[in-house]
């Protein structure tokens, strides 16, 4: 279940903070599919603005009845039943609604895949990556569409730091392979500085930020408290990928947002935090 809330006068003052400043106006929820699941993404539509998109982990109960995966597209018209019902066998860790094409839905599973559904037709996907875990292996949470209306790809980043590009008319394969590295120093002795030395980890990427109209930078949250700046096209080594690290944080990083403005300038990054 979740609600959707309103201020209650049109013109916010953020100087007027207060604890009768928003009210929830309504709630999405239907009792015999969304019981015993959590969301792990919401999305809303840029053509369709009554359209929000909501995927659902796997229920807690076992019910051979119902799919793993499960995207509703709730409209705000239809609180009750959803407009829209999408499904797969994996449980679904991220979706959004493809920017340049609001008929179609992308998601991403817990075991690595990639699907694509269209709400035109039926509710099971129409592409998919292979199931192999040849391209992701670990749960991909962090999906994006960059590029243009007439030139766009999606971009997938896996939790092990594996970035993948896609054609929209092939999931069979990605265009581009990227398996990010992090640089660190680690410090043999009691005191920094002393015998300095360099190494290099896995990314664990939690959220992804693009800019509409960008087709190299993307921004990635991670769980060691760090911001990512990664140039899709930006070299050929894996470690070159990495244009900037950001570390103003102590915490998992578990969104990213960046200002409609320019993406290049580190102010435009809004990010909110959990620490778990």
């Amino acid at each position: 279940m979740f609600k959707v809330y309103y201020d209650e006068e049109d013109n916010i003052d953020p100087n007027l903070l207060k604890s009768s400043w928003v009210t929830p106006a309504f709630e999405f929820y239907d009792e015999e599919s969304c019981k015993g699941r959590a969301i792990t993404s919401m999305d809303w539509s840029l053509k369709h603005q009554e359209l929000l998109l909501a995927a659902y982990t796997k229920s807690d109960g076992y019910n051979f009845n119902q799919s793993n995966g499960l995207i509703y597209l709730w409209s705000l018209a239809m609180r009750k039943h959803p407009e829209f019902t999408l499904t797969c066998q994996t449980e679904v860790t991220s979706a959004i609604f493809h920017k340049f094409n609001p008929k179609l839905v992308i998601g991403a599973t817990y075991t690595g895949q990639i699907l694509m559904w269209d709400t035109r037709g039926k509710s099971l996907p129409i592409q998919k990556t292979p199931p192999s875990g040849k391209f992701h292996s670990y749960p991909v949470y962090c999906l994006g569409v960059t590029g243009t209306n007439n030139a766009n790809h999606i971009i997938s980043v896996s939790n092990d730091g594996t970035l993948c590009t896609w054609s929209m008319s092939n999931l069979s394969k990605p265009t581009k392979r990227i398996e990010l590295k992090a640089k660190k120093k680690k410090y043999a002795g009691e005191l920094e500085g002393k015998l300095e030395k360099t190494y290099t980890e896995d990314i664990g990427a939690i959220c992804i930020a693009t800019q509409e109209g960008e087709t190299n930078n993307i921004f990635l949250g991670s769980d060691d408290s760090d911001i990512y700046q990664v140039g899709i096209h930006q070299g050929n080594e894996n470690a070159d990928n990495i244009v900037e690290v950001y570390k103003k944080h102590t915490g998992p990083i578990n969104s990213l947002h960046l200002h409609p403005g320019d993406s290049h300038k580190v102010s435009n990054v809004i990010i909110t935090i959990n620490f778990l």
